[in-house]
């Protein structure tokens, strides 16, 4: 059992183990203003949250935590309880049961009238350990595969049996040694032990949270089979078939709740400064401006698109892509490449309802940030800009700036490609390729719980890859099959859910048939349903015509008519 000892040494308070107080008290205590020149360099990891840095002595090489404290919650927070502290006292409670973690060694606070300014947790560092989430990235042999399954769900047991509960369990939050994969039992180390507890009895929901978290975290780098094999081996021996079913559907169905809960969770940011967005508001004497943009991206540079747009809407409106009294669209050159910007242009009613931060092109700014979180294609969004007036809070106008997609309108592909009869097999085959390609991308945008309200073919860009791999080599059937892509549009009609329901689906099949050309003959239509509905439980083969019932009744509400077979 480790022990810590307090130490003040005003305006600083160590807590330091005893069983290093003599290096400690030599090398740091006492010199706090190394601690901090130390902590502007060599910086390992710098985000909102804390500061790592490594300091090295000839005795011991050590990582050190610098918490963050950005208010008074936090500060407040700090001087009752502080992460650093739970780090350390997490750390001592896994060393007692041995399990491998890294060694704690103290904690120095600075205090102002009693408050908590600066927190720093000390660590003895593991040497030649890298990240268990950077490990799976390489290949390796299946044995070494199964052993380190095998290995983490024993882990993981071990943790839960000594009653400890962590919040942020993943592959990025475990290190493992290289060297020892080839072992029978490699060397696995649990770490960012900040947010954490020790559970008096640790109930089965704390297990299956935890699991959760891992198989999803897994499942980001590795098949579903690999992370059904670790929960199987973290198992306890006494469970029954039937509880295990019962136990591992519990545990997927957390990890896909997780899923969307991350996805929300990183959808968010682009509506706030982070650590891939900024928000910038620039102010005049007539108006102010609010920018949502990619940190990739110039800032200077946007005001200029936006320029040079305005500027082409009131002298050339012909050379716009689009123009109505509610939007405009142009297409420009900035550098290397082509951008769009959307204009959106708000009725008093618009405006009203942008007081509450609602309005168009702010939804089709959320909406395509959260297609890219979903890995569903769609245009890469850059920049959303709000202009308001200068007394009030509603706004004028806005933009969506995002990067030209090298694609086409799908109707477009079909008039130009499929409008003759087709009479060789090769042809025939790609066309089946196109259908199966473009049903497989409407079941992934369902499958991600994403509803577009506006479905149409228009509003799904197609590009065609395969004059990219027609080099001469030898292509394999996968590339043959993944040779066209489908990027979704229009975004500022789309929610975002758990589960897309059988309504919805119903729905975008229709307008999907409503508005495709008629030189998709019937037979083409029925080969796209039947490669949708595919393995889906909600769309069942045997249902299959009462479905399409629904679809062709819907579809007849747009005015639309099947063409003859063909």
């Amino acid at each position: 059992m480790l022990s810590f000892i307090r130490i003040d040494r005003k305006p600083y308070r160590w807590f330091i183990n005893q069983a290093h107080r003599k290096l400690l008290e030599t090398c740091l205590i006492g010199q706090e203003a190394s601690v901090y020149e130390s902590a502007t360099k060599n910086v390992l990891k710098d985000n909102s949250a804390r500061t790592i840095f490594p300091i090295d002595f000839p005795e011991m090489k050590m990582i050190v935590k610098r918490y963050k404290m950005k208010n008074l919650v936090e500060i407040l927070k700090a001087t009752f309880i502080s992460k650093a502290h739970q780090e350390m006292k997490s750390a001592a409670h896994l060393l007692q049961y041995r399990i491998s973690t890294a060694y704690p060694l103290g904690v120095m606070e600075q205090r102002k009238w009693g408050f908590v300014t600066d927190i720093f947790v000390f660590l003895k560092k593991i040497d030649d350990v890298v990240s268990l989430k950077e490990f799976l990235g390489q290949s390796f042999s299946v044995e070494s595969k199964d052993n380190l399954m095998k290995s983490l769900g024993e882990l993981i047991r071990k943790v839960h049996q000594a009653r400890f509960f962590h919040k942020d369990l993943h592959i990025g939050n475990i290190l493992i040694e290289p060297s020892s994969v080839k072992a029978e039992t490699p060397d696995l180390y649990l770490i960012d032990l900040h947010r954490s507890s020790i559970q008096p009895h640790f109930a089965q929901s704390y297990g299956v949270y935890n699991l959760a978290q891992m198989v999803y975290s897994l499942s980001i780098v590795l098949p579903l089979t690999d992370a059904y094999r670790f929960v199987k081996y973290y198992r306890e021996l006494d469970f029954r078939r039937n509880i295990f079913r019962d136990f591992i559907r519990m545990v997927f169905n957390q990890a896909e709740d997780l899923r969307h809960k991350h996805w929300r969770s990183r959808n968010k940011r682009c509506l706030k400064s982070s650590s891939g967005y900024a928000r910038i508001k620039v102010r005049d004497k007539t108006r102010w401006d609010n920018v949502f943009i990619d940190r990739r991206f110039n800032c200077e540079d946007l005001f200029g698109l936006i320029d040079r747009h305005d500027k082409m809407a009131a002298q050339e409106p012909d050379k716009l892509l689009k123009h109505t009294d509610r939007r405009s669209i142009s297409v420009l050159r900035n550098g290397t490449a082509d951008v769009v910007i959307k204009e959106y242009r708000y009725s008093t009613w618009n405006k009203i309802l942008s007081f509450l931060g609602v309005h168009p092109a702010k939804k089709e700014w959320f909406s395509a940030s959260g297609l890219n979180i979903r890995d569903v294609e769609t245009v890469e969004p850059i920049a959303l800009v709000e202009k308001h007036d200068l007394f009030y809070t509603w706004v004028n106008r806005s933009y969506v700036i995002t990067k030209k997609a090298d694609a086409q309108p799908t109707n477009q592909f079909l008039m130009r490609n499929f409008s003759r009869p087709i009479k060789d097999k090769d042809a025939l085959g790609n066309k089946i390729r196109f259908f199966r390609q473009f049903a497989l991308a409407v079941k992934r945008l369902h499958q991600k719980g994403i509803f577009h309200y506006d479905l149409k073919a228009n509003n799904v860009l197609m590009r065609d890859d395969r004059e990219n791999k027609r080099d001469g080599s030898n292509t394999s059937l996968i590339s043959h099959l993944s040779s066209f892509l489908f990027y979704f549009i229009d975004l500022d009609r789309v929610s975002f859910n758990r589960e897309t329901t059988l309504e919805e689906r119903v729905t975008n099949l229709a307008q999907l048939n409503a508005a495709v050309t008629d030189v998709v003959s019937k037979s083409d239509r029925l080969r796209f349903y039947r490669f949708y509905s595919y393995g889906e439980e909600c769309l069942p083969w045997k249902d299959r015509k009462d479905i399409i019932r629904q679809i062709m009744q819907a579809t007849v509400k747009r005015h639309h008519f099947w063409p003859s077979q063909g």
